[in-house]
C-alpha cells in the first residue's frame, strides 16, 4: 500500500470518529464542536461529503454559544469568535 493511501485512510478515520461524535457539552476551539466544525469545513474542500456534516455542525456552535461561560481563546468565546472568523475570512461560510 502507498504511504498517500495510507495517509488518506488515517485522515478518513479521524473525520469518521469525529462525524460520530455526539454532540459535545461545548462548543469551544481546543476540544469542543469550533474545533471539530473547522476541521470539517478544511475536509469538505476535499472532499465535498463533509459539507453537510461542517454545516450541521455550525449550526450546533450557534445553538450552544450562549451556554459558553469563559473567554479565554482555547475553551471560551474568544476561540469560537475567532473560529466563526476565520471560516468567514476563508469564504467556507456565506
Amino acid at each position: 500500500m502507498s504511504d498517500n493511501s495510507n495517509i488518506k485512510e488515517k485522515i478518513e478515520s479521524i473525520f469518521a470518529a469525529v462525524i460520530s461524535t455526539k454532540e459535545n457539552k461545548n462548543s469551544n476551539l481546543l476540544i469542543g464542536m469550533s474545533g471539530m466544525t473547522m476541521a470539517l469545513f478544511y475536509a469538505a474542500k476535499q472532499a465535498l461529503s463533509y459539507q453537510k456534516k461542517a454545516d450541521d455542525f455550525l449550526k450546533i456552535v450557534f445553538r450552544k454559544i450562549y451556554q459558553q461561560q469563559y473567554f479565554s481563546f482555547s475553551n471560551g468565546l474568544a476561540g469560537i469568535g475567532w473560529t466563526l472568523e476565520h471560516l468567514e475570512q476563508k469564504e467556507f461560510t456565506k
